[in-house]
């Protein structure tokens, strides 16, 4: 059953910020940051149409915040958006969106128990097959909390249990809502201050609302291994996963289970980092959030491939990332390459490849100039069809004083597609205000 059921997805973020910052009551305050504004959207091709273009204007009031707390026995961090949509020309209906990720962590015994919460709020489209347009989107929520438990098995190894309770929603596709119930136990050795290796059992059940037929219980073992040095962290899973399908008892999949990121200070301003996956995995689980320093987009660049489903698949996944910070000068460059494999499901199987760039350059000490670009070729399988998607943005940023500012920013985005119906460009202009605390 998803949680506070009739109260809108957006709201329920604020809420869940809210009672997190309650939970502090008596500890070191909270740091708030908050930027609240309205922009203003022109767009030749608001529903990303193949024939029927049709022009519109949006006023959108928004308020983005982060917040962050490091206490003795509390720990939060979280950011993210809150916008409304105006159509003023009523092409689509007007109301609220939002994206939130955010962790806490309340130490109830320290060095022996801990009680984690998550929540993942964000924007996906309904049918992953026609643009990502404002006809075509939901919000969808991810909640995770429960304990962990440590205990020491030794000079340098420690032991530690896990329990989490999960509950995916979203607001159109129900058959993804779901209760997930996880239990893991691990035994972590220390190899020296900077080394760690860790043998890991895991056990997930997955019950969904409306669909007990897509019912699974997945089984992990693996091996982990952690490092960091002055200018190299590794982290590495090894292991294998099994899944049970309540609806096929005598037919099990197994698959081998690889996890490896690696992040590279090559000089004191640039960064190489690397991500390789090979792995059971869900709508769901593609939902959390790992860089929690920034707020989830409300306004995408690229098209989520993943469908909201209660669907399982082999996911395979491979992402490279370099990063220049200069006294003026900044930039980022990230391919990737995935292909997901579907256990059951008749949906196409989906091979992907594509990646974004971004630069930004201090024109004057208040200005900035900005340039994004991203492409992405999705090739599927079954009906076979195949997609590029190509979106360029600039944008240029003056800020007047400490806490005001203005930005205007000319976005073009294009789709070639084989499957008939399917093309679309756009093109928009925004000019934005806003006042940051």
């Amino acid at each position: 059953m998803a949680i506070l059921p009739n109260v809108p997805v957006p709201v329920r973020a604020a809420l869940a910020v809210a009672l997190l910052a309650a939970l502090t009551g008596g500890a070191q305050a909270a740091r708030i940051d908050y930027e609240v504004g309205v922009s203003v959207l022109r767009s030749d091709n608001i529903g990303l149409s193949a024939t029927d273009e049709q022009s519109e204007t949006v006023v959108s009031p928004q308020l983005r915040f982060s917040v962050e707390q490091e206490g003795s026995t509390f720990r939060l961090n979280g950011s993210g958006q809150l916008q409304y949509l105006d159509y003023l020309d009523d092409t689509f209906d007007d109301g609220f969106r939002g994206a939130f990720a955010g962790t806490a962590l309340w130490t109830m015994i320290p060095e022996r128990l801990d009680w984690t919460f998550e929540d993942y709020l964000s924007r996906q489209p309904i049918d992953t097959f026609t643009a990502f347009s404002p006809g075509n989107e939901q919000q969808t929520n991810l909640f995770v909390t429960g304990p962990s438990l440590y205990f020491r098995m030794g000079q340098s190894t420690r032991g530690q249990i896990d329990l989490r309770y999960s509950n995916s929603y979203a607001e159109e596709n129900e058959a993804f809502n779901s209760d997930r119930y996880n239990v893991a136990a691990r035994a972590l050795r220390e190899l020296s201050p900077t080394r760690t290796f860790g043998l890991n059992v895991e056990a997930t059940e997955v019950r969904y609302d409306d669909t007990p037929t897509s019912d699974y219980t997945r089984f992990d073992g693996y091996m982990s291994y952690w490092s960091q040095f002055r200018t190299v962290e590794l982290n590495v899973d090894l292991g294998y996963s099994r899944l049970e399908f309540d609806n096929r008892p005598s037919n099990d999949e197994w698959l081998p289970l690889v996890r490896a990121d690696v992040a590279w200070e090559m000089t004191q301003r640039s960064t190489l980092d690397a991500s390789l996956s090979y792995e059971f995995s869900d709508a769901a689980e593609n939902m959390v959030v790992t860089d929690l320093d920034t707020a989830p987009p409300l306004d995408d660049f690229g098209n989520p491939t993943v469908p909201v489903t209660p669907d399982v698949f082999k996911q395979r996944r491979f992402e490279l990332g370099y990063s220049f910070t200069g006294e003026r000068l900044n930039f980022e460059v990230r391919p990737y390459y995935q292909r997901i494999s579907y256990i059951e499901s008749l949906a196409p199987d989906e091979e992907s490849y594509g990646g974004y760039g971004q630069l930004t350059y201090q024109v004057r000490p208040r200005m900035t100039l900005s340039v994004l670009a991203s492409g992405e070729e999705r090739k599927f399988e079954a009906p076979s069809r195949k997609d590029r998607d190509f979106t360029i943005g600039v944008a240029l940023e003056n800020r007047f004083t400490r806490n005001w500012s203005a930005r205007f920013e000319l976005q073009r985005r294009e789709r070639d597609s084989s499957e008939i119906g399917q093309d679309y460009d756009e093109n928009a202009a925004i000019v934005s205000f806003s006042y940051r605390r």
